[in-house]
């Protein structure tokens, strides 16, 4: 992005005026010359921008120091509009691909989110480089905790909080680094960007423009629809089992108010009859089907559950569609089949982020065994043509 000089000690670049960064964390877009520089060692300011005379603004966004001219800082950009530190790699990746992670409060969110990292870093594709790291070490740490507790202590995750109780107005995503490609001189290097957030904060329109507005952002949606909210499902489970909770909202209401939200506050989905979002309704808690007294005499389901973590790139996403529609057919689930017809790119998946419920210990005695959590991920960044 820069073009680079040197005046005294300091590295200058040139870099494109027009050309504008989102903020990860406020959605706010800014030049790199308008912010701050910021030590990653002592947080100290080593850069201010002008603020005074049009001309010196203006100059400061041609004329820029990189982050990288402070030697030894691990210096980074600070957005101008909500102080955040910005990822270190912000102005380097191609771009930014926001992904909205939706869900009732029970629908395992955080649960799925850290076992789709945790098989997003081990992921192999034949014939390809790829490559995941985390956008900074405070991410990086951020996922860990989560993976201690529910990989290492084998135990449930917190629920998450409501941002009203928190009292954080901005929500914090996980930002991954993708680097894909079969040539080295053509490679793709994007940045993820993964929310996750209370169902209450979700469920609630005030709540989610007020508190979680980057989420609305989003270039892809991917959807929980959770088993333990429709009746057919629960009533046929043995009943230890069964949710000790009552949930009151149904994933296809769910989901039409999240794409109501979404029309209300971004004016090209609003013209739009068909909600062009790239959206992946996903069956959670899928391992409990085995346990199913209806469904778990089919054996046909037991095709859900091959051992590999892309299927998408084996050719049989096409065959999870087909079998998780024929799935919520046989659990009166038409609302949600019949709204799905109202998506422009749509896909239905079924997967475990635990592979198996949690003992009346609370813990997942059998070990957390993840399955098929890549799936929605990869089918949606080959929709963005992220992937090849």
């Amino acid at each position: 992005m820069y073009a680079f000089s040197h005046v005294g000690e300091i590295q200058m670049g040139f870099a494109d005026p027009f050309k504008k960064i989102p903020c990860p964390f406020c959605n706010k877009e800014f030049s790199p010359g308008e912010c701050p520089i910021v030590s990653g060692i002592t947080g100290t300011v080593l850069y201010t921008p002008p603020t005074g005379k049009v001309w010196s603004k203006m100059r400061s966004r041609v004329w820029v120091r990189p982050p990288s001219s402070y030697k030894g800082e691990l210096a980074t950009l600070r957005c101008p509009y909500c102080s955040s530190d910005l990822p270190s790699n912000i102005t380097e990746v191609d771009e930014s691909t926001t992904i909205a992670i939706i869900g009732d409060v029970y629908s395992g969110k955080s649960h799925y989110i850290t076992s789709l990292i945790y098989q997003l870093k081990k992921l192999q594709i034949p014939n390809k480089y790829f490559h995941v790291i985390a956008a900074s070490q405070e991410i990086e740490k951020q996922y860990r905790t989560n993976y201690r507790d529910l990989f290492d202590l084998q135990q449930p995750l917190e629920q998450n909080k409501e941002a009203a109780v928190l009292g954080d107005p901005i929500n914090h995503p996980l930002i991954y680094q993708i680097t894909v490609g079969e040539d080295p001189d053509a490679m793709k290097r994007f940045n993820i960007l993964i929310y996750d957030a209370s169902g209450e904060d979700l469920a609630k329109q005030v709540s989610l423009v007020r508190d979680q507005p980057s989420i609305l952002n989003a270039q892809a949606i991917i959807f929980l629809a959770d088993p333990w909210a429709m009746p057919r499902f629960v009533d046929d489970l043995s009943h230890h089992l069964r949710p000790t909770v009552q949930l009151a909202r149904a994933p296809y209401e769910f989901l039409s108010w999240i794409v109501q939200t979404f029309r209300a506050v971004r004016p090209e989905l609003a013209q739009e009859f068909i909600f062009s979002l790239p959206t992946a309704i996903v069956i959670p808690k899928a391992d409990l089907i085995e346990y199913h007294t209806l469904l778990g005499q089919e054996q046909e389901y037991e095709r859900l559950w091959r051992p590999d973590y892309a299927g998408v790139y084996n050719n049989d996403g096409q065959e999870v569609d087909l079998l998780v529609r024929k799935l919520l057919n046989s659990l009166d689930e038409g609302a949600l089949l019949n709204t799905s017809q109202g998506f422009r790119d749509l896909r239905f998946f079924a997967i475990s982020a635990t592979g198996s419920a949690p003992d009346d210990q609370n813990k997942y005695s059998r070990g957390v065994k993840p399955l098929r959590c890549l799936d929605p991920l990869l089918w949606i960044l080959k929709a963005l043509d992220k992937m090849d």
